[in-house]
C-alpha cells in the first residue's frame, strides 16, 4: 500500500512511524455501554469474589455518567473483571444480558487499543 502511495502523498506521511489513536470510551461509557459497565462491575459475581469496593465502583459510574471522565479507569476494572472471570472463575466473560455489547466492546477495544 505504501508504494502505491508513494508519489501521491508526501513521503513524510507515508514513512512516518505508526501510531496509535484515541477512541471514545467516555461517549460509549455514556451511551450504548453503560448499561453493560454497570451490569458486569457491580454483579453478584464481582460481589462474591470480594475485590472491588462496590459501592467506590458504583460512585465512579455514578460520577462518570454525570460527567466525569473517568474512562480509563472504567475500562481497567472492566478489563480486570473479564479477566477474573476467565482465570479466576474459570468461566465464559461475559454478561449475558449484555452479550452484544460486550462483543461490540470488545472488538472495539482490539482495534483501538495497541499492544505496544
Amino acid at each position: 500500500f505504501k508504494g502505491a502511495m508513494r508519489g501521491i502523498l508526501p513521503d513524510e506521511v507515508i514513512d512516518r512511524p505508526k501510531q496509535g489513536f484515541a477512541v471514545a470510551l467516555d461517549r460509549w461509557f455514556r451511551g450504548r455501554l453503560e448499561g453493560f459497565a454497570h451490569d458486569l462491575l457491580l454483579s453478584d459475581r464481582s460481589r462474591q469474589r470480594g475485590i472491588f469496593n462496590l459501592s467506590y465502583v458504583d460512585q465512579l459510574l455514578t460520577w462518570q455518567r454525570r460527567g466525569r471522565p473517568l474512562d480509563l479507569q472504567l475500562w481497567t476494572l472492566i478489563s480486570f473483571e473479564l479477566w477474573c472471570r476467565t482465570f479466576l472463575d474459570g468461566a465464559k466473560a461475559t454478561c449475558r444480558s449484555r452479550e452484544n455489547d460486550a462483543v461490540a466492546m470488545g472488538q472495539a477495544m482490539a482495534v483501538a487499543l495497541p499492544l505496544s
